[in-house]
């Protein structure tokens, strides 16, 4: 609901999906379902209306006492720890300084200085307010009156029961805590006071003093649900707590990763998992309609009770890929080098967006440093690009030739000298990089070697030293200046090729430098560079999340001054203001990079705030591009009306003329005169060549890694391939890839990928199985639940599949009507209507569930590769083998029509709707009807005496199958397999033929007695005469029985 997992402040004003939060604090939920955010580390309050948008609570920033006013580096600052939501909008915020009452209107009023560094909060029906500080909970009447309820005492929670709550010690534990509407007051202690045998402890304390334990305290573990809570196991780590309205409590188990709920009648059930949360400083909230917030690192989920998915009625109807090829007919649809590649091919699919640059030539055309790429493209007015420098793949090399033939690694920075030089920032090589104007690269600067805060010297040659660049700038003379963010210095190269350190070797910090020389000036770290005509250098210094963002100028005497940047704001304070006014009151948020116009402009790609600022030569800041709104706007408007998203990068040409780039890199904008232009979109490499009927028949002899895993039809017929460590890949069917959520953390390692009738995915990473509509986000649907003593699936009868612990998913199936299977090490389960999983099939010594399929009738095949056998399991659990000896350690070539007297040892299976089953193994592919009747479709023959394993079925609606060869590492594709007529079965023509000769044999023998016993007629006229063949033998051949 809030936060995109990413550390920071920003996005007031905006969705809070998108917005950037702090990993610590509270959280609270008002009664007209308002959520507050105790932003401890951006030192704010955030607001989340119903709508879900973020803001800033006003009055709720970090305050300074009077006495510490103007700057301190250090100065005493009350900043927000946790905030509770009380009656008429009023708010509750402990901080470090005091507790204060925040009204509607933004005022506030001191409870009390007392009660410092208030880690939770809460606040009861009558006004008294709760406090958690330093292992005591804190109660404030509305007098003021201050008093400790608990915490300084002897006794250890879990064994208080029934005693006074001023006899509990926790004064070593960070406490979270709650109140009901009764005025009971329940406690979260967690185990940093305990033993490590022992789990963190719920107690409570009514309203007479007294404990009573709720759950915990015991030994670790998962157990309990639907029983008493007192006699349940928890996870060793219990996170926030939260009571609603009808008095059920809610404890986030960590440990465990889910939530929990105590009814009033003491008895406990597990609610929903949690992902990503798994802190004990995670908190949670429960607003007026039930909804479970809960709050863990960057980002703040809301638990709803989801009902199934409804299904999309709507069919698959993309075509075929290979429409004109005769049934049986196998293709190659890709091969090891079209799908080898990670998910970062174009700046705008960057996992995660590094800072790049843009620079202009004095020709005017444009460089873009692709860093998540590994090259530097060059880039035309049309916004279309070619490669510049780099071959896209990491590394080092390529000196003295072409650059396009050159490996650069991270390339961050860039510049163009007066001849047209580009020099490049080839940050992971730890080395600055030059190419000429005729295109040949070398190295200018560094040896390699990685840089360290305290490397802050440098000198001789520069090509010797030591340098981390992240950025580059060209002098007037032509010296080149690097910010050296590791090194924490700018440093020089001279046109001779020595280097010196021009800053960042000095004790002077902030504002104390400025007028100093630069020399006795300490940087933090400087991320970008610029260097205006008159050789003033301009310096942004930064930190990963925006410490201190400033910008400082070292004139052309070597004097250093601040330009930009409130240095009154203290550690991660970033926001926005000053605009009108001097350009060091200013403040800025996670500022990315900056430029010099040709009249001394200084301009900031003031990031996190979604603006360009400029700083003219009075020194006065203003915005001159951007609205504060992450997100693009139309073209030809003004530009403070338009959005330019959050900018990273801006360069400024020889005509004023800014360009700047998204922090997604992949929109560039033109902003002149005042007005916002798109300059181009960085286009994406071209098109890998589209799925052919010929390929690499001998395997992958490219040194391209082959990971495909899993593979499924999407709805438009492109190719799901589940690349673990990559991600989900989209084969489409003109031969282009692309990336499915390639920035969600939990589908980066994606095992298996299944696609439903109506087009609904589904996904399998490790143990848990996501479901995804279109582009929206995935949602768990089964597994990732607190594991079993017994080390296997854990799947409690009634409980939601989100609950379940699944052993690593080995596939998923879904049935013709929509309905998902499962198949893991211990079993195959159906994911019922209802949401909880269904047992289809348990791994006996009948083989563990290799893979499964499912059709139109709900039968179930399993595919069970040490059993070396194929099952199918009817709705009402009858088992049947299909095919398969039992005994896959023989050799796979014995072929037979039977299905049952075939060897197998199947890797993966699908089926038809008619219940058509087709298998795979390192034999090849067969095909076994319903009726039993087995035909090999597919040899899977040696190459270079290595044959790998086929699997990965899949089929498409025109009844074609995909699959993975790895032994030639492609991706293949067998034309309509239903269609292929089965055989004529020799077996009877052979069995008829044998009982004839056996007749023959017979009568021969007969005849050859008779005969024997008769005297030997003379020989008549024209009769042939019986010939003999040596003796004891019988004759070649008898003219009366020849079976001919």
């Amino acid at each position: 609901m809030v936060g995109t997992g990413e550390k920071g402040y920003s996005g007031d004003g905006q969705s809070a999906v998108n917005a950037r939060i702090g990993g610590d604090g509270t959280i609270d939920v008002a009664a007209d379902g308002t959520l507050y955010l105790a932003d401890r580390f951006s030192r704010r309050v955030r607001a989340v209306t119903p709508e879900g948008v973020i803001d800033t609570v006003p009055g709720t920033r970090a305050v300074r006492p009077p006495d510490n006013a103007g700057p301190a580096a250090n100065g005493s600052v009350d900043r927000p720890w946790a905030a509770a939501a009380g009656k008429d909008g009023v708010l509750y915020v402990s901080g470090s300084e005091a507790v204060r009452r925040v009204a509607p209107d933004g005022s506030s009023t001191t409870l009390t200085d007392a009660v410092r560094e208030g880690e939770d909060i809460a606040v009861d029906a009558g006004g008294n307010v709760y406090v958690s500080t330093r292992g005591r909970v804190r109660k404030i009447d509305p007098a003021g009156q201050v008093t400790t309820i608990t915490g300084d005492g002897a006794l250890d929670p879990a064994n208080a029961e029934g005693k006074p709550a001023t006899e509990v010690g926790t004064k070593s534990s960070t406490l979270s805590i709650a109140v009901d509407p009764r005025g009971t007051v329940y406690v979260v202690t967690h185990p940093d006071s305990l033993s490590h045998t022992k789990t963190s402890t719920l107690f409570t304390i009514g309203t007479d003093g007294v404990v009573r334990t709720v759950v915990g305290g015991g030994e670790p573990g998962f157990t309990g649900d639907g029983g008493p809570a007192t006699e349940a196991r928890v996870g060793r780590v219990l996170g926030g707590v939260a009571v609603d309205g009808a008095g059920t409590v809610y404890v986030h188990d960590s440990a465990n990763g889910v939530v929990r709920a105590i009814g009033t009648d003491g008895v406990i059930r597990s609610v929903a998992p949690v992902e990503g949360a798994a802190s004990y400083r995670s908190d949670l909230a429960v607003g007026p309609g039930g909804e479970i917030y809960v709050q863990g690192g960057a980002r703040i989920q809301k638990l709803v009770r989801d009902a199934p998915a409804s299904r999309q009625d709507r069919a698959p109807a993309h075509p075929a890929r290979f429409p004109d090829a005769e049934p049986g007919a196998v293709r190659v649809v890709a091969e090891a080098k079209d799908i080898s590649s990670s998910p970062v091919p174009a700046p705008g699919q960057s996992m995660s967006p590094p800072r790049l640059r843009i620079a202009e030539g004095p020709d005017g055309t444009r460089y873009y440093s692709d860093a998540a790429g590994n090259r530097v493209l060059r880039l035309a007015s049309d916004g279309t690009s070619s490669v510049f420098a780099g071959t896209g793949e990491g590394g080092y090399g390529g000196d003295g030739a072409a650059a396009t033939g050159a490996s650069l690694s991270f390339p961050s920075g860039l510049d163009v000298g007066p001849d047209g030089s580009v020099y490049i920032a080839d940050t992971g090589n730890n080395r600055v990089r030059k190419v000429d104007p005729t295109g040949v690269i070398t190295t200018v600067a560094g040896n390699g070697q990685p840089g360290h805060p305290n490397n802050t010297s440098a000198s001789g040659p520069a090509t010797a030293a030591i340098v981390s660049p992240d950025d580059i700038a060209v002098g007037p003379d032509g010296s080149l200046y690097l910010a050296e963010g590791r090194n924490s210095r700018v440093s020089r190269v001279a046109p001779d090729g020595t280097i010196t350190v021009v800053a960042g070797a000095g004790a002077r910090y902030l504002w104390k430098a400025d007028g100093h020389p630069a020399a006795e000036a300490d940087f933090y770290q400087p991320v970008a560079v610029a260097v205006s005509r008159d050789g003033a250098l301009y310096v942004l210094d930064a930190s990963p999340y925006g410490v201190r963002p400033s910008v400082r100028m070292i004139d052309p005497r070597g004097t250093v001054r601040g330009v930009a940047g409130d240095s009154f704001r203290d550690a991660e304070e970033a926001g926005f203001g000053g605009d009108g006014g001097p350009g060091p009151a200013a403040e800025l948020n996670n500022p990315h990079d900056i430029a010099v116009g040709p009249d001394g402009t200084l301009y900031i790609a003031d990031t996190y705030n979604a603006r360009i600022r400029a700083v003219d030569p009075a020194g006065v800041i203003s915005s001159v591009a951007g609205t504060g709104q992450a997100a693009d706007s139309g073209d030809g408007g003004p530009a403070t009306t338009t959005g330019v998203d959050e900018p990273q990068a801006v360069s400024v040409g020889a005509s004023g003329a800014l360009h700047t780039v998204n922090l997604t890199g992949d929109r560039i904008r033109r902003i002149e005169r005042g007005i916002t232009t798109t300059a181009g979109i960085v286009a994406a490499p071209a098109p890998q060549p589209a799925a052919t009927e010929t390929g690499n028949e001998t395997g992958n002899e490219t040194g391209n890694e082959w990971s495909v895993q899993d593979l499924a039809v999407d709805h438009d017929g492109a190719l799901l391939l589940a690349q673990q460590g990559r991600g989900l890949r989209a084969l489409e069917v003109d031969g282009t890839s692309k990336w499915h959520y390639a920035t969600d953390p939990a589908l980066s390692r994606v095992t298996s990928v299944a696609v439903g009738p109506d087009g609904t995915r589904y996904f399998a990473r490790d143990r848990i199985v996501y479901r995804a509509t279109g582009d929206e986000p995935p949602v768990r649907v089964a597994g990732g639940g607190p594991a079993g003593n017994d080390g296997g699936d854990r799947v409690d009868p009634g409980q939601p599949a989100t609950i379940a612990h699944l052993q690593v998913i080995n596939d998923l199936a879904l049935s013709p009507t929509g309905t998902l299977h499962i198949a893991t090490d211990d079993g195959a389960y159906r994911l019922a209507g209802d949401g909880t999983l269904a047992l289809t099939y348990r791994h006996t010594s009948a083989g563990a569930v290799n893979a499964l399929a499912v059709d139109e009738a709900d039968n179930v095949y399993i595919a069970a590769m040490e059993a070396g056998q194929v099952y199918r399991v009817t709705p009402t659990g009858e088992r049947t083998t299909i095919a398969g000896t039992g005994d896959s350690s023989s050799p796979q070539d014995n072929d037979t029509d039977e299905a049952l007297e075939t060897t197998l040892s199947p890797t993966d299976v699908a089926a038809t709707g008619a219940g058509t089953v087709f298998i795979s193994s390192s034999a090849g592919i067969h095909r076994v009807t319903p009726e039993g009747t087995i035909l090999r479709l597919v040899d899977n023959p040696f190459i270079d005496n290595r044959r790998g394993t086929i699997d990965s079925l899949a089929l498409d609606h025109h009844g074609d199958l995909y699959y993975a060869d790895h032994t030639s590492d492609q991706l293949k594709i067998v034309i309509q397999p239903g269609k292929i007529s089965t055989p004529f079965s020799w077996s009877p023509v052979i069995w008829v033929g044998s009982a004839v000769i056996a007749l023959a044999a017979a009568t021969w023998l007969a005849l050859s007695w008779r005969r024997s016993r008769a005297p030997a007629p003379p020989d008549a006229p024209g009769q042939q005469a019986q010939h003999t063949g040596p003796a004891g033998e019988a004759p070649d051949t008898d003219p009366a029985v020849n079976p001919s």
